[in-house]
């Protein structure tokens, strides 16, 4: 039996709730993983009766090899939930590549998607905190003619 592990990642410019019919559809029918109790999402599967287990984080080769070998075990698809700083993706690669037994269907779900003009926003948060009181003094004495 091969199961299936899809790492379904969310972009933190967009609200956490807001997910596209494919991200809640598989969630639906999954079982679903996340390292910690602080992702974003887990107050809004809650809310839409979708039960999460929190499996740690720790080693991203251990986990991965745990989640590969769960959802090649499963008839479920097993959902992980990506964080932004997760570094399991290659971790994940590697340990389907390296499977003793048949791996499981890898899938890699984006949930949700940056909206146009999202990195402009990010720019201006790291002008805005550059330029504000405790930020960068250089950054601060400018003005148009100086940056000119």
């Amino acid at each position: 039996m091969t199961g299936r592990l899809v790492l379904l990642s969310t972009s933190p410019r967009v609200a956490p709730g807001l997910l596209s019919w494919q991200a809640w559809e598989v969630l639906r029918s999954a079982d679903v993983l996340a390292g910690t109790g602080g992702h974003p999402l887990l107050p809004y599967l809650d809310a839409a009766g979708i039960e999460v287990s929190l499996v740690g984080s720790g080693d991203a080769a251990g986990l991965a090899s745990r989640l590969v070998e769960r959802a090649a075990a499963s008839e479920r698809p097993v959902v992980w939930l990506s964080d932004a700083d997760d570094a399991l993706d290659v971790a994940v690669a590697t340990a389907v590549v390296n499977a003793r037994t048949p791996p499981p269907e890898l899938e890699v779900l984006p949930g949700s998607y940056d909206l146009p003009g999202a990195r402009l926003l990010d720019l201006v948060a790291v002008m805005d905190r550059l330029r504000s009181p405790g930020g960068c003094p250089w950054d601060a004495e400018q003005d148009h003619d100086t940056l000119r």
